[in-house]
């Protein structure tokens, strides 16, 4: 399905019958940009081209930009996006959360979805580019992300889905790819995009998809853990090992010192024993016999 999404220009009635002739059948107006640098712009632009595109008979969804944590608090952004899209604010109900601002983090992102789901609208699409989403979340594959369908901006110039995937998402999230970036049709800055003809259907309450990939994700996880477990008992028992290699060559050196120590006491013994049968052998030699008194001077060598 063809469509445009625009931000700060404002076409006539007629350019926007001429793009629903040339079979472009849904339209992406920005609504908030993160900050209010380019505010003023957006609010004066906003509602009628919501309403221009409406009656030439194209459908509307809006995108917002989610920004940063020391940026503006959610409420102020909430009363800025309403007062953007003015009188339109009932007319759409689609929504597309736009994260390509270095700094914005997973809780800024989905405060801002929660937000516009408590107004009412549906907030099942993000939109960024793989340049991004490496670059600037870490690749995050957290199952979380897959609460919302990819809008990737791939910039190749063909007017189809095919594009790489990035984060958790597969080809089977893409809903959206916008294939050219500033382009100007009738004097007008517009992006060009492809998105899926389900583009614009309500969220459904169980989508099994969502189900499947998050268990997929999870799967995935367990079989990491898997691994690293594994890893960690094969150390362990080459660990065991060596400390019982050590063990048993302390087992050894105890042996063998065990065995010195009855060596030295063997040798002690046959001294002593030596010595004795010397002075029997004197005793002998000057007649004295057992169980005789004798007195002795000196020494005895």
């Amino acid at each position: 399905m063809k469509g445009l999404d625009i931000a700060f220009s404002q076409p006539a009635p007629q350019w926007w019958q001429a793009r629903h002739a040339e079979g472009y059948r849904v339209v992406v107006q920005n609504l908030w940009t993160g900050g209010f640098a380019s505010n003023d712009g957006i609010r004066a632009v906003a509602a009628p081209n919501i309403r221009n595109a409406r009656a030439a008979g194209l459908a509307v969804a809006a995108y917002v930009n989610a920004s940063p944590p020391n940026w503006w608090p959610l409420d102020l952004q909430m009363q800025n996006i309403r007062e953007n899209a003015g009188s339109e604010w009932p007319n759409v109900t689609k929504f597309c959360v736009d994260v390509e601002i270095p700094g914005i983090t997973k809780a800024r992102v989905m405060e801002l979805a929660d937000a516009l789901e408590a107004e009412g609208k549906t907030v099942d699409v993000l939109y960024t580019g793989r340049w991004f989403w490496v670059g600037h979340m870490g690749n995050s594959r957290d199952s979380a992300w897959l609460r919302f369908k990819l809008w990737s901006a791939d910039y190749d110039g063909v007017a189809d889905l095919a594009t790489s995937t990035y984060g958790p998402w597969t080809a089977a999230h893409v809903i959206g790819k916008q294939y050219a970036g500033t382009t100007y049709i009738g004097g007008h800055a517009v992006d060009l995009n492809e998105f899926t003809e389900d583009f614009l259907a309500e969220e459904d309450d169980v989508n099994l998809q969502e189900l499947e990939d998050k268990l997929r994700l999870l799967r995935e996880d367990a079989t990491r853990r898997d691994t690293e477990l594994t890893d960690l008992i094969t150390e362990l028992t080459d660990l065991i090992a060596v400390l019982r290699g050590d063990a048993t060559k302390t087992d050894s050196e105890l042996g063998e010192g065990l065995a010195l120590l009855r060596k030295n006491a063997t040798e002690a013994d046959n001294e002593i024993k030596a010595r004795l049968d010397t002075l029997e052998a004197r005793a002998q030699e000057v007649g004295l016999k057992r169980g005789d008194t004798v007195t002795i001077t000196g020494e005895l060598s």
